[in-house]
């Protein structure tokens, strides 16, 4: 069994998670000179990320079944796939000449940078469908990740502006979906399973 300090790591890390990515999109990005430094504040809320996704599939593992299970591994890698993207766009490229940034992007690299992108897109709405189904979260924060995280994995093709508030909107969700877990842990009794007072429309 997944130890309940487990489950509230994995809460909290949710929480700080989307934290961080709204204080690199709305303050950092906005208002900040952006170095290593500063865009450490985002890269460390998607490698949050991580765990914090690992936390919310165990916690809800048996409403989500299969499905669930599929969601989270699909949803998983792609996070991990479009952080390794982040980082280069944040910590390689800017120190690149823009010659050298064209014929990077010219060649296959463009097409790895689309396909993390598109596995991502798939994971998210793969394990957005899984946690509607199960029941556990609230369907407000399940929507808010789904469609924040739908549009900024579509960041190629879309303005800024709206990638900006799409991934402010997701990070949102993924506070709410840590919110959520920490209050039923709360509430959760001994002879209560994790996620039950969820479930049963107590948030």
């Amino acid at each position: 069994m997944f130890p309940g300090t487990l489950y509230r790591l994995s809460a909290w890390a949710a929480v700080l998670s989307g934290l961080l990515i709204i204080i690199k999109k709305m303050i950092v990005e906005l208002l900040l000179p952006l170095n290593p430094i500063t865009n450490a504040v985002g890269s460390f809320g998607l490698f949050l990320g991580l765990f914090a996704l690992t936390g919310l599939y165990v916690y809800q593992r048996e409403a989500s079944g299969t499905f669930g299970l599929i969601g989270y591994l699909v949803n998983w890698f792609g996070l991990a796939f479009v952080s390794g993207v982040d980082y280069a766009k944040l910590y390689i490229l800017p120190y690149m000449s823009q010659n050298e940034i064209q014929t990077l992007l010219a060649g296959p690299t463009r097409l790895v940078f689309l396909s993390c992108a598109i596995f991502f897109l798939v994971g998210v709405i793969l394990f957005s469908a899984a946690s509607w189904r199960a029941r556990i979260f609230p369907r407000l924060a399940i929507v808010l990740y789904m469609l924040g995280f739908t549009l900024y994995s579509l960041s190629f093709f879309l303005p800024v502006l709206v990638v900006r508030i799409a991934e402010t909107g997701g990070a949102l969700g993924v506070i709410w979906l840590g919110y959520a877990t920490l209050i039923d842990l709360k509430r959760t009794t001994t002879t209560t399973q994790p996620g039950q007072a969820i479930e049963m429309g107590t948030l």
